[in-house]
């Protein structure tokens, strides 16, 4: 699914109950400056391959390592 506007990147995301971000680097932080996650309540936080070389959070969402979260089909990932 691509994104095309904000909008339409806030509809997507207001379509889904859980909604994770993958990896925690430069652009997970460009995209929470850009779109505060309190619009979003589905953000469940961001997803990692090793949280040892991340941080516990990112701007207030937690980071999780991806192997310790159930993920469900009907989960949405950026």
């Amino acid at each position: 699914m691509m994104i095309k506007s904000y909008d339409n990147l806030k509809e997507i995301l207001n379509a889904y109950n859980s909604v994770y971000i993958y990896g925690a680097g430069k652009m997970t932080r460009e995209l929470l400056s850009r779109v505060s996650h309190s619009d979003f309540k589905s953000f469940k936080g961001i997803l990692v391959t090793d949280k040892s070389t991340n941080p516990s959070n990112i701007m207030g969402l937690p980071v999780s390592q991806i192997s310790d979260v159930k993920i469900n089909a009907d989960d949405f990932f950026i």
